[in-house]
């Protein structure tokens, strides 16, 4: 029994969707432009307007579980930077609350946790750090947080996406076939 050649085809294109679903290479194509998915980062501040001075992508601030539960006093925000003297001291702030001294790591990185219950965290406050540079001037770095996560995106419909495809190429093959005619 011989297969038709739009069979064939289908059969192709749901495997090769099958090969990018499985590989995770088609989750970038389906997030749109904007989303933080397509460019490798998961942070909207890489993506500042020209004038903010290039250092957008040296502040990193992003929500952080500490367990699997969604719940608001358990979450933590860390704030993530780098271009600072190696073992200083550099001033952190969120929004208008107090300000926060931090020690840099031995490389110049600053790895910090706000407590989402200590803070009235919300999408948009303000995340300001101030330290020294290696070369002794003064380097501040401006972000915001980002609105919470809820679990879902583009992502997740991937499998969907590739199952269907699949099923629809399969089903289709069966229906399209040449059938034999007995006389």
């Amino acid at each position: 029994m011989e297969l038709t050649f739009s069979f064939r085809r289908a059969a192709a294109v749901a495997a090769a969707c099958t090969a990018l679903g499985m590989f995770g290479l088609a989750a970038p194509a389906l997030a749109g432009p904007g989303t933080g998915q397509g460019n490798g980062s998961g942070n909207s501040n890489k993506s500042e307007g020209p004038g903010y001075g290039g250092g957008a992508d040296r502040l990193d601030v992003k929500w952080k579980d500490k367990d699997e539960k969604k719940d608001k006093a358990k979450k933590n925000v860390a704030i993530n930077g780098v271009g600072f003297r190696a073992g200083s001291k550099v001033i952190l702030r969120v929004g208008s609350g107090e300000e926060i001294s931090a020690i840099c790591d031995p490389f110049g990185a600053l790895k910090f946790d706000v407590p989402g219950q200590e803070l009235k965290l919300t999408s948009g406050t303000s995340v300001l750090v101030s330290g020294s540079t290696p070369s002794g001037t003064q380097l501040t770095l401006v972000g915001a947080i980002p609105p919470e996560p809820d679990g879902s995106g583009a992502q997740d419909l991937v499998p969907w996406v590739v199952a269907g495809g699949a099923l629809l190429a399969v089903s289709g093959g069966f229906v399209g076939r040449r059938r034999r005619v007995r006389y």
